[in-house]
């Protein structure tokens, strides 16, 4: 999985894509690549959030270089303690793939420069024709499902906050 990391990393130190999120919020099968029609998960793990602060993690779907512009492709969690957080989306056609996360970025702000000083992480990935995926629909165009947020700002089941 290619993740490069920005400024904000030491709050986002971990991401990774996957084909699911287990009770605990680790990561399933972890992997870059994915079948179309299935759910993409992008699992990170929030540290160093101190007692008493409120954070928010953005994360922000791309689709062919493009910010995706489908329901929930641009949402947030509000982080009120470490642990992991997941978000996903479902491939509709082949294509490249990428998540940008971002910490406290101020809301409305829409700075797509590789340098933004609130980006933690981003991680790329790709939907696949490939039958080793299942996949089995046709097309060019990567386009999304709408976005839905597996995580919020609650505590994970049997986790502590």
């Amino acid at each position: 999985m290619a993740v490069t990391s920005g400024p904000q990393a030491p709050f986002v130190p971990v991401v990774v894509t996957a084909t699911g999120v287990d009770r605990n919020g680790a990561p399933v099968n972890p992997i870059p690549h994915f079948a179309l029609g299935t759910p993409v998960y992008v699992v990170c793990r929030v540290r160093g959030v101190l007692p008493g602060q409120s954070h928010r993690l953005t994360i922000r779907w791309y689709a062919q270089g493009q910010l995706a512009w489908v329901p929930g492709a641009y949402t947030s969690a509000t982080v009120a303690h470490d642990g992991p957080f997941a978000f996903s989306v479902t491939y509709l056609s082949a294509g490249a793939g990428m998540v940008r996360l971002y910490w406290d970025e101020p809301i409305g702000d829409s700075n797509e420069q590789p340098s933004d000083h609130c980006l933690a992480q981003a991680i790329a990935f790709t939907g696949s024709l490939d039958r080793r995926w299942g996949g089995s629909h046709t097309g060019s165009t990567l386009r999304l499902s709408g976005a839905r947020r597996a995580r919020t700002g609650r505590p994970v089941r049997g986790q502590k906050p």
